[in-house]
């Protein structure tokens, strides 16, 4: 930033300007800092660069080398050459970068970007018959609450929108951005979520924070592939004897479209195996009676190809005993649910 003077003369204000702006894009966070400054001087860059034996590198890559600096004397505000190689490390450490673009007399901007597992986004969550979901309130146009259906299409405001997603008995509608309509069983409201980037399929990310397990935030332009009916029902059987693990876990996969059956022991378990035939079981370890080493066991002498998930808060080291027993898998309770859905759809597929 230019002294007040300089500024004046160049038309400038008298007060620098400085803007902060910051964003989520993809699975990364931006942050840029930008200034309507002189820009950076290239040719005192360069040519000090070549003093310190650095002129090898550009410009935009030798500012961020440590102890750099266009200052021959360090002052109370600069000249340290600490500074952009703290953000540097800092972005690089967490798998992302910095750039520079600046021009001369203009200004300068850093935009600093880097991966993030997690970030907090406003959702609106909404019912269809057993699903439920989030959508991203950015995605979302208008909220219909008189739904009328006009040749297969929602009319609102003498306006037609494609169907592209509804239920049983829609009471509410949900006109996206993309110019499409959602229709829904009952909203429950707009909520702060804590999102994790795990993605699967259709999924764009998955809210923590709000319920006590993790709800689905669906992309709008994907909304038709949960139309599309399944060849068959996909059926997955639960043996826990804890009754919180189960309902947790029940809901969550019936929001993946899974019919869940659900066991609080061994015996119990290896009868409803008997009886529905599940597509998949997913078995927990430390139980009364019979544990969950033991009920597969029993489970692969009845059925050879079933997928048997160990399911539990063991070691990995303990864990492991469970493919000596027959299992195909093992994962630890303290994983991400979405990623026992993950491995469930690898062993149906």
């Amino acid at each position: 930033i230019e002294l007040p003077e300089e500024r004046t003369k160049k038309g400038k204000l008298e007060v620098g300007r400085i803007i902060i702006r910051s964003y989520v894009q993809g699975n990364e966070l931006f942050l840029e800092i930008e200034d309507d400054g002189r820009g950076l001087e290239f040719e005192k860059i360069k040519q000090k660069a070549i003093e310190k034996g650095l002129g090898n590198l550009k410009p935009e890559e030798v500012i961020f080398v440590p102890g750099f600096s266009t200052k021959d004397k360090a002052d109370e505000t600069a000249g340290r050459g600490i500074g952009l190689d703290v953000v540097k490390n800092f972005a690089t450490a967490r798998g992302g970068d910095v750039e520079v673009v600046s021009a001369a007399g203009k200004g300068t901007k850093f935009i600093v970007h880097f991966p993030i597992k997690t970030f907090l986004v406003r959702v609106l969550v909404a019912e269809a018959d057993e699903l439920r979901f989030c959508i991203d309130l950015q995605d979302i146009l208008e909220i219909v609450s008189k739904v009328e259906i006009k040749d297969g299409q929602l009319k609102h405001k003498d306006k037609l929108y494609d169907i592209t997603f509804s239920c049983t008995l829609p009471r509410f509608a949900i006109i996206t951005k993309n110019n499409k309509a959602l229709l829904v069983s009952n909203l429950i409201g707009i909520f702060d979520g804590q999102v994790s980037n795990e993605s699967y399929d259709m999924i764009k990310g998955f809210v923590k924070n709000i319920f006590v397990y993790p709800l689905p935030i669906i992309s709008p332009e994907q909304f038709l592939k949960l139309q599309k009916p399944s060849e068959k029902v996909r059926k997955v059987l639960v043996i826990d004897d804890s009754v919180v693990t189960r309902t947790i876990l029940g809901k969550f996969l019936v929001n993946f479209g899974y019919t869940v059956f659900e066991a609080e022991n061994g015996t119990e378990g290896i009868e409803i195996f008997k009886k529905e035939n599940p597509d998949v079981i997913v078995c927990d370890v430390e139980m009364p009676g019979i544990d969950g080493f033991e009920t597969t066991r029993r489970i692969r002498e009845l059925n050879k190809k079933v997928p048997i998930i160990i399911f539990s808060t063991l070691t990995s080291e303990q864990l492991s005993k469970g493919l000596e027993v027959g299992a195909n898998a093992y994962l630890s309770k303290d994983e991400p649910p979405e990623r026992l859905v993950r491995l469930i759809e690898r062993f149906i597929q």
